[in-house]
C-alpha cells in the first residue's frame, strides 16, 4: 500500500480507535489457524502434525487446537477428514449441545452446510446416535455431502427443506435442535 492510502486509512479509523499504531501493527501479526482433530477415527493424526508443526489446544475445548502453520491443507490428515480447519466460535454451539444430549441422540441441524458443526456433533455423539442435516439451499448440498463423507460422519442424513415448515412434520421428536 502506499503512503498516502495508509494515511487516509488511520485518519478514518483514528475517531472510532483509541490506539491506530497498536491497531495497524496488530493487522501484520501472523494469524493462528484453528483446526478440530477427529476423534472417533482410530488414527493417530496427532503423530504427523507433531512432525509438520506445533500445536496448542484450545482451552475449554476437546480435540481443538491453534497452530501457526498454514500448510495444514496440505496434510494427510486434513485431505482424509482426520482434521477440520474450524474455529472454536463454530465447535462452540456444537460441543453445549451434545453436553445436553442422551446416549445415541436425535437430533436436527436446522442449516447445516458446509458440515463443520454437524461433522463436530457426529464426533463428539462417537458416531451414535442420528443428525439429520437439513441444508435449506440445493446449491450448498454438494459441499455438505463432500464433508460429510470425508469426515466419516456416517450417522448423518440429510434434507434439503425450508427449516421453517420441519416442525409440521416432526414435532416433539428430536431431542435437541442446533440451529
Amino acid at each position: 500500500y502506499n503512503t498516502t492510502m495508509l494515511k487516509h486509512f488511520q485518519s478514518h479509523i483514528s475517531p472510532y480507535i483509541d490506539d491506530v499504531s497498536a491497531f495497524m501493527d496488530s493487522l501484520s501479526v501472523r494469524k493462528r489457524r484453528a483446526f478440530r482433530m477427529t476423534s472417533s477415527r482410530n488414527i493417530p493424526y496427532a503423530n504427523e502434525l507433531g512432525v509438520l508443526c506445533g500445536y496448542e489446544a484450545v482451552e475449554g475445548f476437546n480435540n481443538v487446537y491453534f497452530t501457526d502453520y498454514n500448510a495444514l491443507p496440505d496434510s494427510l490428515s486434513f485431505q482424509t477428514g482426520g482434521i477440520y480447519l474450524q474455529n472454536p466460535s463454530s465447535v462452540l454451539p456444537a460441543q453445549i449441545l451434545a453436553s445436553y444430549m442422551p446416549e445415541n441422540p436425535l437430533v436436527l441441524d436446522m442449516s447445516a452446510a458446509p458440515g463443520g458443526k454437524t461433522c463436530a456433533l457426529s464426533d463428539m455423539f462417537g458416531r451414535k446416535g442420528l443428525i439429520i442435516a437439513n441444508e435449506p439451499s440445493k446449491s450448498r448440498l454438494k459441499a455438505l455431502h463432500f464433508n460429510l463423507e470425508k469426515y466419516g460422519a456416517w450417522n448423518v442424513k440429510t434434507l434439503n427443506s425450508d427449516g421453517r415448515q420441519l416442525s409440521k412434520y416432526y414435532e416433539n421428536t428430536f431431542d435437541g435442535v442446533l440451529l
